[in-house]
């Protein structure tokens, strides 16, 4: 898994991009076949520094994309908040992909 973890217009702390790399690895280890690229951008909101976005896009393989964007009011928050919705993403993505599959590998075995 390629991860890429960077602050446009924002500071992120090395500790902050430390336990955002763990936690992600921990995350997305269970899935780590389908998991390819991961790129994270953490960026003031539109009201500013009043808030905080975390965007995160995962390319998936063999194909396929999540794209998730949060916002709160600080970045170690938001990008939690997309961490935890990016899981809950991937996990109904690919069970919709294993129950294609399946009803694919049924309707072959019929034919």
């Amino acid at each position: 898994m390629q991860l890429e973890i960077r602050g446009q217009n924002l500071f992120l702390s090395p500790m902050l991009v430390n336990q955002v790399e763990q936690r992600l690895r921990f995350v997305l280890n269970r899935w780590g076949d389908w998991v390819g690229a991961v790129r994270i951008c953490a960026f003031n909101g539109p009201r500013g520094r009043a808030d905080q976005r975390c965007r995160i896009v995962m390319c998936l393989r063999p194909s396929g994309q999540v794209a998730i964007e949060k916002t709160a009011p600080d970045i170690a928050t938001a990008i939690d908040l997309a961490v935890d919705r990016l899981e809950r993403s991937l996990a109904l993505v690919l069970k919709r992909t294993r129950e294609t599959n399946r009803t694919r590998t049924r309707k072959e075995g019929h034919t």
